[in-house]
C-alpha cells in the first residue's frame, strides 16, 4: 500500500505535464544523375535518423560521388511533420526526401509523396529491395502502394542480468506471468526487480508494445477502439501486478528512457523490455557497469501469442511529389539504404537495421550478438496504425493505464473510460 500511495502521487505530478557507409547500390552510373546547380536536394529529416544514416559523412562522399549537392534541415518529431504539412499547404515544394515514421503515412501526408513502386521495380538488382524485411516493407505500404524505403527498425525486446538469474535459477521470462513473477523473485532493496517507462507519453509507449504483446490492437476492424479488449487487460493487469509486488521502482511513473537505460547500466535493475537500439548503450563497458552480465530474449508474451511479437517503430525515406528532383532523390535512397551503406549505418553508427544481410553478415554478428534476435523479433513485430488521431489516443491511454497503476480506478474502469474517450476523438 506504501507503494500504491506513493505511485498515486507521483502520478498526479506527471500527470499535469502531459498536455503541456560505403556508396555501392545506387545507378549503374551515378555520375550520369542530372541535376540543376542551383537547385539541392532538400531533405527534412529527424536528427537522430540523420546521425544513424551517417550524417555529414554520408552526404560528403554522395555530393562527390554524384555531383549533387544536399541541404538538409532537421527537426525534432512534431515540428518535423507540421513543417511537411505546412510545406504542403503553401505549395512551396521546399522538400524533395522526407524522413517518416511508420505512422506518418496517413491521407494528409500520402496525398503529397510520391508512390515509389516504379523506381523499385526498375532499381539495379543489387540494391537487392527482397533483402529488406518484409515487415518493414508493408510498415511504409498503404494499399499496395510503396510510399517509403525502410531505414531504421526498432522493436522491443525483454533484457536481463544473466549473473542475477542465474543465481536465482530464474530462466528469462517468456510470458506475463513469467515477467511478472521473476521480477518480483529478483527484486531486493537493492536491485529493482524490473524497470519500465513511467512518465506518461513514456509509458503509453511501453504499455502499447505490452498490448501487441497480448495479441491486441489499438483499433477493431471497423475502425473502433479495441483497448478495452482481453489483450488490454492484460498488458494492464501485468503492469498493476508489478507494482502491487513492488518488484517497480516506488517512483516509476517518474522515469523517463534515461531513468530506466541508466538503472541497468549501474546495476540497480534485475530485467525490463526495452526498445531494442538501447542494447548499445547498455552493453557499452565504457558506459555500462554490468556489461559483461547482460542477456537478451523475446518480449514476453500471452500464451498463444507469436513469440516476441511487440510494437515496432520505423524510420523511411520518401519522396514528395512536388519534388523537382525525383531522379537524384531516388538515387540518394538507393545510396543510403545500399547493403553496404546499411551494414555501415550499423556497425559505425548503432542504427536498427532493416535489411536481413545486415542482420546475418558474420561481423556484425560478431560485435552485436543481439543481431538474430532483433531480426526474429523484427519479422513478427506490429505497428501502430497511421491515423491523425493517433497523439490524442496516447495520450488517453496514458491518463487510463496511469489511473490503474495509481490505484484509482481498476485495470477495467481504466480501459473502459479509455475506450469511450478514443471513440469520441475518433468521432
Amino acid at each position: 500500500m506504501r507503494q500504491r500511495r506513493f505511485i498515486a502521487m507521483m502520478a498526479a505530478a506527471a500527470l499535469t505535464m502531459l498536455s503541456a557507409c560505403s556508396l555501392d547500390g545506387g545507378s549503374d552510373d551515378p555520375g550520369s544523375v542530372e541535376q540543376d546547380a542551383d537547385a539541392p536536394l532538400t531533405l527534412l529529416t529527424h536528427p537522430t535518423i540523420y546521425g544513424a544514416l551517417g550524417g555529414d559523412e554520408f552526404i560528403a562522399e554522395f555530393e562527390e560521388a554524384t555531383g549533387i549537392s544536399v541541404d538538409v534541415t532537421t527537426a525534432d518529431i512534431g515540428p518535423h511533420l507540421d513543417k511537411l504539412i505546412a510545406d504542403y499547404q503553401a505549395g512551396s515544394g521546399t522538400y524533395d526526401l522526407v524522413a517518416l515514421q511508420n505512422i506518418d503515412y496517413m491521407p494528409r501526408v500520402t496525398d503529397g509523396l510520391l508512390p515509389l513502386d516504379d523506381f523499385i521495380s526498375g532499381a539495379p538488382q543489387v540494391w537487392d529491395w527482397d533483402d529488406f524485411l518484409a515487415s518493414t516493407r508493408e510498415f511504409a505500404a498503404v494499399d499496395g502502394t510503396q510510399y517509403g524505403v525502410p531505414v531504421r527498425l526498432g522493436t522491443q525486446v525483454l533484457y536481463y542480468r544473466t549473473d542475477l538469474l542465474s543465481a536465482a535459477g530464474i530462466e528469462p521470462p517468456a510470458t506475463f506471468e513469467e515477467y511478472v513473477s521473476a521480477a518480483t523473485a529478483l527484486d531486493t532493496a537493492e536491485v529493482n526487480g524490473a524497470v519500465q517507462r513511467g512518465v506518461p507519453r513514456e509509458l503509453a509507449n511501453d504499455w502499447l508494445g505490452f498490448l501487441y504483446s497480448a495479441g491486441g490492437t489499438i483499433l477493431d476492424d471497423e475502425g473502433q477502439c479495441a483497448l478495452d479488449g482481453d489483450a488490454g487487460l492484460a498488458a494492464t493487469d501485468m503492469l498493476v501486478a508489478l507494482v502491487e509486488n513492488e518488484a517497480l521502482p516506488t517512483d516509476f511513473l517518474a522515469w523517463g528512457r534515461d531513468d530506466y537505460i541508466s538503472s541497468m547500466q549501474q546495476g540497480n535493475a534485475a530485467m525490463g523490455v526495452y526498445f531494442s537500439p538501447y542494447w548499445g548503450l547498455m552493453a557499452n563497458p565504457e558506459e555500462s557497469t554490468v556489461a559483461d552480465s547482460l542477456g537478451y530474449a523475446l518480449a514476453p508474451v500471452v500464451e498463444g501469442v507469436a513469440p516476441g511479437t511487440s510494437r515496432a517503430q520505423t524510420w523511411n525515406l520518401s519522396i514528395t511529389e512536388a519534388s523537382t528532383n525525383q531522379e537524384g532523390a531516388w538515387e540518394f535512397i538507393q545510396r543510403v539504404t545500399s547493403v553496404e551503406n546499411s551494414l555501415r549505418s550499423a556497425t559505425e553508427f548503432s542504427n536498427g537495421p532493416v535489411r536481413t544481410s545486415t542482420y546475418t553478415e558474420p561481423s556484425y554478428v560478431e560485435s552485436n550478438p543481439v543481431a538474430g534476435l532483433w531480426l526474429e523479433s523484427g519479422e513478427v513485430a506490429q505497428v501502430d496504425p497511421p491515423i491523425g488521431e493517433l497523439p490524442e489516443i496516447i495520450d488517453i491511454i496514458a491518463t487510463q493505464v496511469t489511473s490503474a497503476l495509481d490505484g484509482s480506478a481498476t485495470s477495467v474502469d481504466a480501459l473502459t473510460a479509455a475506450c469511450q474517450q478514443v471513440d469520441r476523438v475518433l468521432g
